[in-house]
């Protein structure tokens, strides 16, 4: 047996609880200068709201010989975000002409390095707010 609105308010549920955290980024890929990406938060959570961070990685970009990197290579590879709790919703890039990376797995590193970080001062931020919390009990 199986009932419409029973299967509705199911599918209601887990739509909701897995909303994602949505990030702002700038990625920049130029000529002779390591890979890099600016993330700050782009939702209204306090958790997030001082998030802005830098992140570069080692990878330098060389002459594109035959197909240069371009926008929609960058954003396909920062989009996927799907086993995170973050979602990148708006992306800008500074792309120099004609650069290509030769391991595209670059930018998932990038991405992926990224995306620790932003974990890493969730979790701080959420660490400082119960120690906060301990010694306002504290001294009452």
């Amino acid at each position: 047996m199986s009932s419409k609105s029973l299967s509705s308010k199911a599918k209601e549920s887990y739509q909701k609880e897995n909303r994602k955290i949505s990030l702002s980024c700038t990625v920049n890929i130029n000529k002779n200068k390591p890979i890099s990406i600016n993330v700050k938060s782009n939702c209204n959570l306090n958790l997030y709201k001082d998030l802005k961070l830098t992140c570069t990685l080692d990878y330098i970009p060389i002459d594109a010989k035959n197909k240069p990197l371009d926008a929609q290579v960058i954003i396909r590879q920062l989009s996927k975000t799907s086993n995170t709790p973050y979602v990148f919703q708006n992306i800008s890039i500074n792309l120099d002409d004609n650069v290509f990376l030769p391991k595209i797995s670059a930018l998932n590193e990038l991405r992926r390095t990224a995306i620790d970080m932003v974990q890493e001062f969730a979790t701080k931020q959420i660490h400082r707010n119960l120690q906060e919390s301990n010694r306002k009990n504290e001294s009452s």
